[in-house]
């Protein structure tokens, strides 16, 4: 049968055409560039899990069971951008209490390993933010900086620590790495949007989407926006749970879009 004219027929007899064969050479480009965008957000955010997942490599000191909130890390930063880690830490406790925390940069078995550490009387339920500068200097193999921060625990206080992976790469122009991200994010998103409008606009006969479909597209256009800020804030098992399940959602919806057949 010649691939052009695919078609099958209902309980009623009545011949149902596959859209993806009526779709035309614009609907195509339309199919394409939507595929398009939502593999680059999805590389974006894999990229970002794959660097958080190689700072929890860190194991000296020994992990602390509790986090430390608020933490900010940057995703990525230029090989001439100076980025900043952030960590804010509280004393829980109604006595003045001395605190330390340290901020490990690099990789802890390397002799160029860099550590900085901030000491500081706290009063009672006072909480402090706490900055660490990171550069390309602190990136192990050129293209990634293994963060850790780690706040030593107290008789009243337990130990914390939140671990992040910056990536770096040499960007174009005078851009940040920040910048870069929210556009390719952006254009990603666009084109997954866009995309999508054109394949519909330029698909005979022209039928609206399934709403099982529309809320595919919104709940991965969510998880994905959702899970790089979990990353941005250092919450990592939330970030691997939402990249896995944009995966299963794009692995489904992907091939869905191209090989399912619509009603006329």
């Amino acid at each position: 049968m010649n691939s052009e004219h695919h078609s099958s027929y209902g309980k009623q007899g009545n011949q149902k055409i596959s859209r993806r064969n009526q779709a035309g050479p614009l609907g195509i480009f339309g199919m394409l560039l939507s595929a398009l965008g939502i593999l680059i957000c999805l590389a974006i955010f894999g990229a970002s899990v794959y660097a958080d997942f190689e700072a929890t490599m860190f194991d000296n000191p020994p992990n602390a069971k509790e986090t430390i909130r608020p933490f900010t890390c940057p995703i990525v930063i230029d090989i001439d951008e100076i980025g900043v880690v952030r960590a804010t830490v509280k004393n829980v406790s109604p006595a003045i209490v001395r605190q330390t925390v340290i901020g490990y940069f690099g990789q802890l078995t390397s002799e160029t390993m860099r550590e900085e550490t901030f000491k500081s009387y706290f009063d009672p339920y006072e909480a402090k933010e706490v900055e660490w500068e990171i550069a390309a200097d602190d990136a192990v193999g050129d293209h990634l900086i293994l963060v850790k921060v780690h706040l030593k625990g107290r008789l009243v206080t337990p130990a914390r620590e939140s671990v992040c992976g910056v990536l770096v790469f040499d960007l174009p122009g005078n851009f940040t790495g920040t910048q870069v991200l929210i556009f390719l994010i952006v254009a990603g998103l666009a084109l997954m949007v866009g995309g999508g409008r054109v394949w519909w606009a330029f698909s005979v006969p022209r039928v609206p989407f399934n709403p099982a479909e529309k809320w595919a597209v919104i709940s991965l256009i969510v998880i994905i926006v959702v899970g790089l800020f979990s990353s941005y804030f250092g919450i990592f098992v939330l970030a691997v749970a939402l990249f896995y399940i944009a995966t299963l959602i794009t692995g489904v919806m992907l091939p869905h879009f191209f090989l399912s057949h619509r009603k006329p």
